[in-house]
């Protein structure tokens, strides 16, 4: 500690006069049981950063932590710089990437685990998740975005990958982070999935909806042929089409609301889309 100077106080906690003050910190502390009495004074330590003109941030003093977030705006490729003072601010910023990076793999790796364990997800699929986040932060950094935002975009990817029955809509519920920033985060690192098998899709919902196997096959059925047309759109919502289109051939009633229910498409999106494909499989009445 710099700067401690005993002070005439009684601990409320132990009854000790044993009060120090600890002017690095602005902290009155009790030295018998450690209680922080008193921490709104002043700190009376030297400034971090000094400011000159033209608002230039250059750093004074020494670092005890040479990674630490480097705030300082420094070019080691300016002519002040030379010799050996350019090699160590080269060294000093690679440090504090390479700090990001330990950041990153720490917290973010927690976060993708607890993901996999709430989606009830096998090791083998989790594993390849950690791999993949590995990968993707050793070569490029996430620097600026979340771990947390980062960690439930690599999870989607790599269900994607695995051409798992798993929405975007999926993840985002699990993990708490909004659809739109999955699909940045995914953008940002250049993270291109496979397109989702909507066959796993449409079996997935029928048997959560509770229908019988014909409908199932039906609605593949209809898939296929209206699939050339479903290219853009949402899987989420081609699936909810065909199995409405299949229940409608088999007629079999089922509320386009426990559809929507189930897939998280809207009831309007249902309604219109199979208007729209119901002349394309006419010929399977």
């Amino acid at each position: 500690m710099k700067q401690i100077s005993i002070q005439q106080n009684i601990c409320p906690e132990c009854r000790s006069d044993k009060i120090i003050f600890d002017a690095s910190r602005g902290e009155n502390v009790c030295t018998k049981c450690g209680l922080v009495i008193a921490d709104y004074y002043m700190n009376q330590t030297d400034e971090l950063f000094l400011y000159k003109i033209k608002k230039r941030r250059l750093r004074v003093g020494y670092s005890s932590d040479v990674t630490a977030d480097l705030t300082t705006t420094f070019n080691p490729l300016e002519p002040k710089y030379s010799g050996e003072a350019r090699c160590q601010l080269f060294r000093i910023r690679r440090m504090n990437e390479q700090r990001y990076i330990r950041h990153a793999l720490i917290n973010g790796i927690p976060h993708l685990r607890r993901y996999c364990i709430q989606m009830h997800l096998p090791n083998s699929i989790a594993k390849e998740a950690e791999n993949n986040y590995k990968k993707i932060v050793s070569k490029s950094g996430i620097q600026g975005r979340g771990v947390k935002n980062f960690a439930a975009a690599v999870l989607y990817y790599t269900l994607r990958c695995r051409e798992l029955a798993y929405t975007i809509r999926d993840v985002s519920k699990i993990t708490g982070v909004q659809e739109k920033t999955i699909w940045r985060n995914l953008q940002r690192f250049m993270l291109n999935p496979p397109k989702h098998n909507i066959a796993k899709l449409i079996s997935r919902f029928t048997r959560e909806l509770g229908l019988e196997p014909e409908i199932e096959d039906t609605a593949q059925e209809v898939f296929i042929k209206i699939h050339r047309k479903t290219i853009s759109m949402n899987p989420a919502t081609a699936a909810s089409v065909a199995i409405k289109l299949a229940c409608k051939i088999k007629r079999r009633p089922l509320p386009i609301r426990h559809i929507s229910k189930v897939t998280g498409v809207c009831e309007y999106i249902i309604r219109i889309r199979t208007k729209q494909f119901e002349p394309l499989t006419c010929s399977a009445n």
